[in-house]
């Protein structure tokens, strides 16, 4: 289940590195390649450069009035008569992609929390919710049901059990049913992964396409589309964000690098593919962000600079 909007927030930061150092030759190439690695990244960056365009033209620069739309199909030795949308407007386009789906789901979502935060609520049974940074649910507790919706991110749930009420999250158009249980439910590009800690839960698809899958202590399932993973981890190594840890066993920096955004405010982009290949292992320490970006990739060469608060680029030293 890939996320449009990662890619949408990639090309805004790209929008704003070129405008920035339009005459750098290794940049150039290591754009054309993320451009070309996904029909979605070609998309975006038309997305992207039509709100550049009209965020300049509200400006109401002559110069941005008469420039061309960038043809990203040509690679042009020189880039900076590509991209004349004030860097400023171009920053403010990157960000614009970054909040708007937070802003989004706060319509829709009874709880949230932003970057970096982590919140718990306790519902009127008993049952506690620890939502993780950019999180938001929306709960359901009238008419005895108890009903939780996870809308994005990641909660970890300490179910006060009731056998005539179960305790139900959908998440991703997977169902998670509690039978006494603490369990963790992500919700990510990759799909929906329920975790127990402890107790028992049951998972299957809503629409009732993947059958049940009974899960006890330090079992994970992992579910997307029709897709079913299954696993086991050491169960106190489960909802260990909510202890501002992440423990990595031979996780792909892709991967690390998706679970360490919600803690760091801005973008973060990984400008060469093939370093997001590369696995790490360690305990990470999410309160603190761009250091545990640094520890990771430096394993592989890598290094992270951030150009502002709201743009961190990884990339090969």
């Amino acid at each position: 289940m890939a996320d449009p909007t990662l890619p949408r927030q990639d090309a805004a930061v790209w929008l704003v590195l070129l405008r920035d150092d339009p005459d750098d030759a290794a940049l150039q190439e290591r754009f054309q390649t993320w451009l070309k690695a996904d029909p979605l990244h070609a998309q975006a960056w038309a997305s992207v450069n039509r709100a550049a365009t009209t965020l300049a033209h509200m400006g109401g620069s002559p110069q941005s009035q008469q420039a061309p739309q960038p043809d990203p199909r040509r690679v042009r030795p020189r880039l900076r008569t590509l991209w004349p949308v004030p860097l400023g407007l171009a920053a403010a386009c990157a960000c614009l992609f970054v909040a708007s789906p937070d802003l989004l789901l706060r319509w829709q979502a009874d709880q949230y929390t932003t970057v970096g935060e982590t919140r718990t609520i306790t519902l009127p049974d008993g049952t506690a919710i620890t939502l993780a940074p950019r999180t938001a649910v929306s709960i359901q507790t009238k008419d005895q049901a108890r009903m939780v919706t996870l809308l994005e991110g990641e909660a970890l749930f300490k179910v006060r059990h009731d056998p005539a009420h179960p305790f139900a999250v959908m998440a991703g158009g997977v169902k998670a049913t509690d039978i006494g249980t603490v369990f963790d439910v992500l919700l990510s590009a990759q799909g929906t992964t329920v975790a127990v800690r402890e107790g028992a839960s049951q998972v299957q698809a809503a629409d009732g396409t993947t059958a049940p899958q009974d899960l006890g202590p330090g079992n994970w399932v992992s579910i997307e589309g029709t897709t079913t993973t299954r696993g086991t981890r050491k169960p106190d190594t489960i909802g260990l964000w909510s202890d501002g840890l992440l423990m990595a066993d031979a996780m792909p920096l892709s991967t690390l690098i998706a679970r360490i955004r919600p803690w760091q405010t801005g973008a973060i982009v990984l400008l060469d593919p093939a370093l997001g290949q590369q696995t790490v292992s360690g305990v990470y320490d999410l309160r603190q962000p761009t250091r545990a970006l640094a520890l990771a990739v430096r394993q592989h060469g890598g290094r992270v600079r951030q150009f502002s608060r709201w743009l961190t680029v990884i990339s090969r030293s």
